[in-house]
């Protein structure tokens, strides 16, 4: 008798229906992300303390929220959608990638060899959620994660960190203070909140088959409630601000942070929800409508771009020059991501086995690697190394098994 098990194959991606909206909610991610990198580089540092330079600076500091919050809301909305052959395998070779992808960051910073850090967490984030997904209770999870991890950091954390120190695990699931045993500046609590929180409201659309995403996003009635949302959260949080609350994030995420991270995701729906008719038109679209592999695309741009600039010019700039370079910073950092995504394109039409292509790619991220911590004294050597082994990622991120 024939057999008739299929064999496992390899195969591309293709292309996803365009969410515009959530690729100008990614675009704005990016443009804080890369703001906020651009001001501690060019930036004197009392200006990024006093004044509107340090609300900005405060404001874009929330740019790993709204990515956390992109990621949930991009799988919610594949909630209701079959679970294909090969689940779990596409689900860790796309988290191996992420993880992969992060060290050369950290390498660039000289840090060592392994962290878990903003990529990383990503791919931690979407492991979390791939698992949520196949539950039959993912609403029920999603919730419960949010409010054991608050339970977790602001109320058994202190006690916790008391009985089992700082060294395990435990520290850095529980986020109550700076983990010292591996490098992470994200704590499984609270940031696991801002990606099953952006699951919900993409499960939540996923489940109105009445409507599109796009028809939900701008209903009236929906328009009403984020209206309501956004200014319990504005005036709260400018409250918080004016008794001077601790706003910090860095290992440990302090209260202050946690509760004004809400009002900026908040605010930053709604500026959607009323810039939609100038937003979605083609040049602001074409600069801040991100699709996924661009804005991934854009963190090794960003970067090699800054410390481009830091080799030609002074340290500190003054405010009106300091504007100039940051929207020059931006617009290169996104042309180059948007060309790293369009050779994914190139390596389509190549029509070469995708095993092949993922050999390829192993092999160029292994050569990167091997520059990346071999030649750690030679700043430049490991900057560019870096930036091709992430763009390679980038590439790799189109196969699927």
């Amino acid at each position: 008798m024939q057999s008739t098990t299929q064999p496992l194959a390899l195969n591309i991606a293709k292309p996803r229906k365009i969410l515009r909206e959530l690729d100008i909610f990614r675009g704005i991610a990016v443009l804080f992300m890369i703001y906020n990198h651009a001001t501690y580089e060019f930036l004197p540092s009392e200006f990024n303390k006093i004044g509107i330079s340090g609300f900005l600076t405060l404001i874009t500091s929330f740019a790993p929220v709204l990515f956390f919050f992109a990621t949930g809301v991009g799988y919610g909305l594949q909630n209701n959608k079959t679970i294909k052959q090969g689940y779990w395998l596409n689900i860790f070779y796309k988290v191996m990638l992420l993880m992969v992808s992060y060290q050369f960051l950290y390498w660039r910073e000289g840090k060592g060899v392994l962290g878990i850090n903003f990529l990383g967490f990503i791919g931690i984030s979407v492991l979390v959620l791939s698992i949520v997904r196949v539950s039959k209770s993912s609403w029920i999870w999603c919730i419960s994660i949010i409010i054991g991890t608050f339970i977790l950091r602001y109320i058994l954390g202190g006690m916790l960190l008391d009985f089992l120190g700082d060294r395990n695990i435990l520290a850095w699931i529980s986020g109550a203070a700076k983990n010292t045993l591996f490098t992470s500046s994200y704590p499984l609590s609270p940031w696991i909140t801002y990606p099953c929180l952006g699951y919900l409201l993409g499960a939540f659309i996923a489940n109105k088959k009445d409507r599109t995403f796009h028809e939900f996003i701008y209903c009236k009635k929906n328009g009403f409630y984020l209206w309501l949302i956004a200014c319990f959260f504005s005036f709260t949080s400018i409250i918080l601000l004016i008794e001077q609350v601790n706003v910090f994030r860095w290992g440990t995420v302090s209260f202050g942070f946690y509760w004004i991270s809400f009002w900026v995701l908040a605010v930053t729906l709604l500026g959607i929800y009323l810039g939609k008719n100038w937003l979605l038109n083609p040049l602001p679209y074409r600069y801040l409508g991100l699709q996924g592999v661009t804005s991934f695309a854009s963190v090794p741009t960003h970067y090699l771009t800054i410390f481009a600039f830091t080799l030609i010019l002074p340290e500190k700039l003054n405010r009106p020059v300091f504007w100039v370079l940051f929207l020059l910073i931006y617009g290169l950092s996104i042309v180059i991501a948007q060309r790293i995504d369009q050779s994914t394109y190139y390596v389509e039409r190549l029509n070469l086995p995708p095993a092949k292509i993922l050999l390829v790619g192993m092999g160029g991220l292994m050569i990167t690697a091997f520059f990346c911590l071999v030649f750690l004294s030679l700043e430049w050597v490991v900057q560019l190394s870096s930036f091709v082994g992430q763009s390679i990622a980038c590439i790799l991120f189109i196969l699927r098994w």
